[in-house]
C-alpha cells in the first residue's frame, strides 16, 4: 500500500501480539482436491486492522478449459500481508504490520509455522537459495537472512539505512534502502560473499524492485515525494550493476508499481501499461477495462493471463480479475479479501 507511515514505536507491543492472531479458523470450509495449479493471493487488508488474509484459487484443467475453486481465509487475522512467495511445497507470507512470517503447506492449505520478527518491520523478501530467505526490514539498518529449515535468522546484511525492497538475479541481491522524504539508495550484494559490491543513489521511497531476466535487468520504482517530486522508474544492468536509464511518472501524485511473474509491466495510477525494458520506454494501456483501481498484478505465462488485484476503496472486499494477455479481454473475476495485492503460483 502506498504512502504509509512506517515508524511504529508506540504500537510495538501491539504488533508483537498481533502476529499470534493469524490463523485458519477450524470451521473454515477449505477445499483441497487434485488441481493443475494453485494461485495464492495475499490480501493486504485495511492497514493495521488485523483483517489481512490469504486466499487460494485452485485451477482445474480438462477438455473444456480451466475452471477454479476459491478458498477464502486460508489465513486470517494478519496485520498486513505485504509479500508472498513459494519455497518448495510451502507458501511464505510476510506480514509487515504484525512483524511475522507465516508458512503454509501449499498442498493441505494449512498453517505450518510462524517466524517472529521482533519489531523489525519486515517489508519484502526473496529466495537466495533453496532454504534461504532474504527479508528487508524497515526498522533495522540491515536485511535479514532466514534459514527455512530452522525458521531462524542466521545472518544479516548491513546497509547503514532501513532496507525496503529486494530482487535477485545473477547470484546478486539488489536491495533498496532509505526513508520517506530522504534519499534512497540501491545496494548490490554479492550472494557468494554477502558483501556489498556496488551502490547507487535513488529518489525517496524505492518501494519496488523486480528482476527482469529476459532483459537481464532489475527494474525499480521510487515513489518520490508525494505531490512534490514525481516518482521514477529505474533500469539497472544486472551484470554491470549500473543504473542505465530512468523515466518519470506522469505526475507528482502518481502511484507506480509493477506486475510480478514472467513479465514486468507498469501499473500507474491503477492502469496497466506496457513497459519496454529493452528500450526503456512506457507504452500504451494493456487492458480493455474501465476499472482504474488496480494497484498490484501478476503475469502468468502458463495461462497467458494478467491477474489484477482490484482493491476498491481498501476497506471492503475486492476482486481478482483475470485478463487474456493477447486479447485484453476479461476472462473471469473472483471475490477476494480487502486489497488483493500479492500473488504466487504453486506448480
Amino acid at each position: 500500500m502506498k504512502h504509509k507511515h512506517y515508524l511504529f514505536p508506540v504500537v510495538a507491543l501491539l504488533m508483537l501480539s498481533a502476529c499470534e492472531t493469524a490463523t485458519t479458523p477450524p470451521n473454515n470450509p477449505i477445499t483441497v482436491v487434485p488441481s493443475t495449479r494453485t494461485l495464492f493471493l495475499a490480501n493486504e487488508g485495511s492497514y493495521g486492522s488485523n483483517n489481512s488474509s490469504l486466499d487460494a484459487i485452485l485451477f482445474h484443467h480438462d477438455s473444456t478449459g480451466y475452471d477454479t475453486i476459491l478458498n477464502h481465509g486460508v489465513l486470517t487475522g494478519m496485520g498486513e500481508a505485504n509479500d508472498i512467495l513459494i519455497a518448495g511445497n510451502r507458501v511464505i507470507v510476510l506480514d509487515e504490520y504484525s512483524n511475522a512470517i507465516h508458512i503454509v503447506d501449499a498442498d493441505s492449505l494449512r498453517p505450518e509455522a510462524v517466524i517472529p520478527m521482533g519489531t523489525d518491520g519486515p517489508n519484502k523478501m526473496a529466495l537466495i537459495g533453496p532454504n534461504l530467505l532474504m527479508v528487508t526490514r524497515r526498522n533495522q539498518t540491515s536485511a535479514a537472512i532466514i534459514d527455512l529449515t530452522s525458521n531462524t535468522i542466521v545472518d544479516t546484511i548491513g546497509l547503514g539505512e532501513p532496507s525496503i525492497a529486494v530482487a535477485v538475479l545473477n547470484n546478486k541481491a539488489f536491495l533498496t534502502g532509505g526513508t520517506y522524504g530522504g534519499t534512497g539508495h540501491l545496494h548490490v550484494i554479492d550472494l557468494s560473499t554477502r558483501h556489498q559490491i556496488a551502490s547507487n543513489t535513488l529518489l525517496s521511497g524505492p518501494e519496488r524492485a523486480v528482476a527482469d531476466s529476459t532483459s537481464g535487468q532489475i527494474v525499480i520504482a521510487s515513489d518520490g515525494i508525494y505531490q512534490t517530486v514525481a516518482g521514477r522508474i529505474y533500469w539497472v544492468n544486472a551484470t554491470t550493476n549500473a543504473l542505465v536509464d530512468s523515466a518519470n511518472a506522469v505526475n507528482d501524485s502518481a502511484t507506480i508499481t509493477f506486475t510480478t511473474g514472467g513479465r514486468v509491466s507498469l501499473i500507474e495510477n491503477g492502469t496497466l501499461l506496457a513497459l519496454d525494458n529493452v528500450n526503456h520506454s512506457i507504452g500504451a494501456p494493456i487492458l480493455l477495462s474501465s476499472k482504474t483501481v488496480y494497484f498490484e498484478g501478476y503475469y502468468d505465462a502458463a495461462t497467458n493471463a494478467y491477474y489484477m488485484g482490484n482493491a476498491g476503496n481498501f476497506v471492503n472486499a475486492g476482486t481478482l480479475d483475470a485478463y487474456n494477455a493477447s486479447t485484453a479481454a476479461l476472462e473471469w473475476s473472483r471475490p477476494t479479501g480487502i486489497a488483493p495485492g500479492h500473488f504466487a503460483f504453486y506448480h
